[in-house]
């Protein structure tokens, strides 16, 4: 009779002390989720040098983003999942934009509203991301309405400028995309 490899005493060992190092066996597929995100500078030529990541992982209280960026001017800017698998710069009706292969906001709700990360608008809106006086962005943020699953292949994208979650300018204010990085 052969054994199933997975069920062997090495692999079930594996499992254990996985589930031990993660705290408790229920835990066990929310551990192994976690995402880490190298986010780029972008220019509307190129994609540009590495600023740092950002690692996400599922936990009961939506998505947990851990921000871990350097590089960046002071203050805050608008962060946002966007529909596209690419950071690439395109044109547009004659003009080059940076990160124009991110495509839109993330809206599978198809709800074509700002609304901000709790309201019923966009689930690609997240909360403005906070850039300290030392270029530096590393305060955690949970996205309530999202797991992790639903946005792999998608672009995480940071913008110049503060989203006031309104759609009047349609973009929230948030100005021209500036980082920019691929959930695989």
């Amino acid at each position: 009779m052969k054994l199933n490899p997975f069920c062997s005493s090495k692999h079930h060992l594996r499992k254990v002390l996985l589930a031990l190092t993660c705290g408790a066996l229920p835990l066990l597929t929310a551990c192994g989720s976690d995402k880490i995100v190298g986010i780029y500078e972008i220019h509307p030529n190129r994609v540009g040098r590495p600023i740092g990541f950002i690692k996400l992982k599922d936990t009961n209280a939506g998505l947990l983003i851990e921000s871990n960026l350097k590089n960046l001017t002071p203050g805050e800017h608008a962060f946002h999942i966007h529909e596209g698998n690419t950071c690439a710069a395109g044109i547009k009706d004659g003009i080059a934009i940076a990160g124009f292969g991110a495509e839109g906001h993330w809206d599978p709700d198809e709800n074509d509203s700002h609304q901000g990360p709790d309201g019923e608008g966009h689930r690609g809106d997240l909360a403005n991301l906070i850039v300290s006086n030392y270029k530096t962005a590393t305060t955690p943020q949970t996205a309530s309405r999202i797991k992790l699953l639903e946005i792999i292949n998608k672009s995480l994208v940071i913008h110049s400028g503060k989203d006031d979650y309104t759609d009047n300018p349609s973009s929230g204010g948030s100005g021209e995309q500036i980082a920019c990085g691929v959930i695989k």
